[in-house]
């Protein structure tokens, strides 16, 4: 039930979306300007807001963060030499890393925590969050910097100026300093963040098909499997290492065995990435959360 309350309304928005697509009222251009406002607007907010209320000192979960890091990092690692022995080309590669490194923490993992351990559970979700979120978009745009037209000057941009980092960063600013912004800032920044799930679910919806899903069918697998499999059991094996068990265990591995964040597909489209091979990854990576959600959640109890 836990997984199913977290997993089916993220399927009906998908399947929603395919919908409009067929009704004709999501065609290409509608689809990339709503990915486009998702990205440029809507991502920003909501890691802005996030960061910025979220209670960020935690002693007795730092070992557990700790360990959530170093198995996402070396999992982007494992995906990066994957797309460089088979000579991706960069818009390719920073996608698969991008799909094998980046969770959908919040929308996905979060109602599934909180379902399988109550508020507890997810304010350590939570906290652990706050600090893997900005450590998984920052890899992300690392691993895409070389999909579009960063060189120089550009990279420059695309990394500093790219608005996933600086929603991370003025969400860190913000929390650093206390600030308890004015209601309707705050009321603001929550509706603008809340369109960032159902939009990206609905776009992707739209441009989804089974042509998309027939491309990339080994790259595609291989970013699904490292989210789902690998860097749950990397983190897993260094839990048992430093004897993490109980309730942080379990979260930590939940958190780490989340698809593919939706959102990587406007972030795909603007930094130049294939946007075929990002659609594709999310939609695999969220088919597959179901059985591996059971998984590690029953390993873990």
């Amino acid at each position: 039930m836990a997984v199913l309350s977290g997993i089916v309304p993220v399927f009906l928005l998908i399947a929603l979306g395919a919908l409009a697509k067929r009704l004709g009222w999501a065609g290409e251009v509608f689809v990339r300007d709503l990915n486009r406002v998702i990205f440029w607007f809507a991502i920003p907010a909501l890691l802005l807001r996030l960061l910025g209320r979220a209670e960020l000192v935690a002693a007795d979960a730092g070992t557990m963060i700790g360990t959530v890091i170093a198995a996402t990092a070396g999992t982007g690692l494992v995906a990066f030499l994957y797309a460089l022995a088979r000579r991706e080309r960069p818009a390719r590669l920073g996608v698969i890393v991008q799909a094998a490194v980046r969770g959908n923490l919040v929308f996905v993992g979060f109602p599934v925590i909180f379902a399988a351990g109550g508020e507890s559970a997810l304010t350590l979700a939570a906290v652990t969050a706050a600090v893997l979120i900005p450590f998984q978009n920052l890899l992300a745009v690392a691993a895409l910097l070389r999909a579009g037209d960063h060189t120089g000057l550009g990279a420059f941009k695309a990394a500093v100026l790219n608005p996933v980092v600086l929603g991370v960063a003025g969400g860190l600013a913000w929390n650093w300093i206390g600030w308890s912004p004015w209601t309707w800032l705050d009321n603001f920044l929550h509706l603008l963040g809340n369109i960032a799930m159902p939009g990206a679910l609905l776009a992707l919806g739209a441009q989804m098909g089974a042509r998309t899903l027939r491309r990339s069918t080994e790259a595609v697998a291989v970013s699904a499997v490292l989210k789902l499999a690998l860097a749950p059991a990397i983190g897993l094996l260094l839990m048992h290492f430093l004897q993490i068990d109980g309730m942080p265990r379990l979260v930590g591995i939940l958190l780490l065995a989340t698809p593919t964040a939706i959102a990587s597909t406007a972030v795909a489209q603007e930094m130049g990435g294939d946007l075929d091979l990002a659609g594709a990854c999310v939609m695999i990576a969220s088919l597959a959360s179901f059985p591996a959600f059971v998984f590690w959640g029953l390993v873990c109890r």
